[in-house]
């Protein structure tokens, strides 16, 4: 099956758009911005499926918001994503359909 290009999702930025110096090694990066580059290298390879565990875990409220819009732009722009999260609210906003797994122990 031949690969389609894709182009960055419309209003998408980088980190320039942010400010971070291209040149900044990820160990220097802030707690929220390391988890935002690991998703963002998770896309480097276009792939088609994207499978992220606790994506949004340890970002502040308007940072999990951010990071679900992006998810949603990539998502429609056409890659499955399978996230799992703990704050559902964020989630909720922005994930269509959203899926509830509870631990069950017996």
């Amino acid at each position: 099956m031949a690969r389609t290009a894709r182009t960055r999702p419309r209003g998408a930025r980088t980190g320039r758009d942010r400010g971070l110096d291209p040149k900044t090694l990820a160990e220097d990066l802030a707690p929220d911005e390391a988890q935002l580059l690991g998703v963002a290298l998770a896309l480097v390879g276009e792939p088609g499926l994207l499978l992220l565990d606790d994506v949004d875990e340890g970002l502040p409220f308007e940072r999990q918001r951010e990071l679900w819009r992006r998810l949603r732009a990539v998502a429609d722009a056409g890659v499955t994503v399978v996230a799992s999260c703990h704050d559902l609210g964020p989630a909720a906003e922005f994930a269509a359909p959203v899926r509830l797994l509870e631990e069950v122990r017996r």
